[in-house]
């Protein structure tokens, strides 16, 4: 079993829930199109089903958004980035920031009908930076992955609370 393998596989699932693409196994399963069991064996690092093919597959199911050496080998970056974007995920919200001083200011830059995209998270440092310029670091993607997480656990507490809320709606309809 090759544990590097698994937690790779597994980081890159994380990475997918905290950006909403995956909730469960059962998810990445449809989007590969095999079974959960299939899924299940590959992330307890079964070699018959972790294997290079199954990554390529996984990667393919999500837009080719992460680097297949790094899912296989542990080499690079685990993101590809092209042009503002990983994959087929855009970073930010499609506009460009045009305010160096933050705050406000976004603006829409079409080329070619093309739309440029800028990180515009703040704390990431790339918020400002025209994008054919920026080189997005890995302390980029990082500050960028603890937002999603933070946010992941805003969200699950809203629903929770939406949930509780629904249990006393219910309990005084019932009365």
């Amino acid at each position: 079993m090759d544990d590097n393998k698994v937690g790779r596989i597994l980081q890159a699932i994380e990475f997918l829930k905290d950006a909403g693409k995956v909730h469960k196994q059962q998810d990445v399963a449809e989007m590969m199109g095999t079974d959960k069991a299939n899924i299940s064996r590959a992330l307890k690092g079964d070699e018959k089903y972790l294997t290079n093919r199954f990554l390529r597959r996984f990667n393919e199911a999500y837009g080719n958004i992460f680097n297949i050496e790094w899912l296989i080998d542990g080499v690079g970056e685990m993101l590809v980035v092209n042009n503002g974007s990983i994959g087929n995920l855009v970073i930010g919200d499609g506009n460009t920031n045009t305010n160096q001083g933050g705050g406000g200011g976004n603006t829409t830059n079409n080329r070619n009908t093309t739309t440029t995209t800028t990180n515009n998270y703040s704390g990431c440092g790339c918020g400002g930076v025209d994008t054919e310029n920026t080189l997005i670091t890995s302390s980029m993607y990082q500050a960028l992955f603890d937002e999603l997480s933070a946010q992941r656990k805003v969200t699950e507490k809203a629903q929770a609370q939406i949930d509780t809320l629904l249990d006393i709606i219910r309990g005084i309809s019932d009365k």
